[in-house]
C-alpha cells in the first residue's frame, strides 16, 4: 500500500465520518503517517468480508491502492444487469486466467452479492435453528 494517495469510500463511511458535509477532498489517515484523499463516494457498497469483527458494519466501505504481491488477495465487484450475470462473471474469469494463469480464483466465494449474502447467512439460520431445538428440548424435559 502506498503511504499517500487516492480512496474511494462508501456514502456511509462518508455520512459517518463529515455528517452534512461533503467527503471530498477531505483526509483519512491509516495511522499516524499514511494519509490518503477522498476522491470519490461510492454508493452503498457490501464489503467482501461481512463477517468481519471490526469496527463498524458490513458497508464501511474503503477502496485503497494497492498492488498485490504473491501472498495477497483482492477482490472485484462487477455491476450488471441481474440477466447478463453469468455471462460476466464467465467472461471476468476468462480475462484473469488469461493474463494470470497462475492466479488462483476462489470460484466458491465468487457470485451475486445476493448469492454470497444467503450463503454467509445460512450458518446464522442453521444456529437459530439449533438453538431453538435446544430451548425446546430443554423446556420439555425440565416441564
Amino acid at each position: 500500500m502506498p503511504a499517500s494517495g487516492g480512496v474511494i469510500i462508501s456514502q456511509k463511511l462518508a455520512t459517518q465520518l463529515w455528517p452534512g458535509q461533503d467527503a471530498l477532498g477531505k483526509s483519512i489517515w491509516l495511522g499516524k503517517k499514511t494519509r490518503y484523499q477522498v476522491i470519490g463516494v461510492a454508493a452503498p457498497v457490501l464489503r467482501p468480508d461481512p463477517g468481519y469483527a471490526g469496527i463498524g458494519d458490513a458497508y464501511d466501505t474503503l477502496f485503497l491502492p494497492a498492488a498485490l504481491g504473491a501472498s495477497e488477495t483482492g477482490s472485484f465487484v462487477l455491476g450488471t444487469d441481474a440477466s447478463h450475470r453469468q455471462a460476466v462473471l464467465r467472461d471476468a474469469f476468462a480475462a484473469i486466467e488469461r493474463i494470470d494463469p497462475a492466479l488462483v480464483i476462489e470460484r466458491d466465494s465468487s457470485g451475486s452479492i445476493t448469492d454470497l449474502r444467503r450463503s454467509y447467512e445460512k450458518n446464522n439460520r442453521i444456529m437459530i435453528g439449533l438453538l431453538g431445538g435446544v430451548i425446546v428440548a430443554l423446556m420439555l424435559v425440565t416441564g
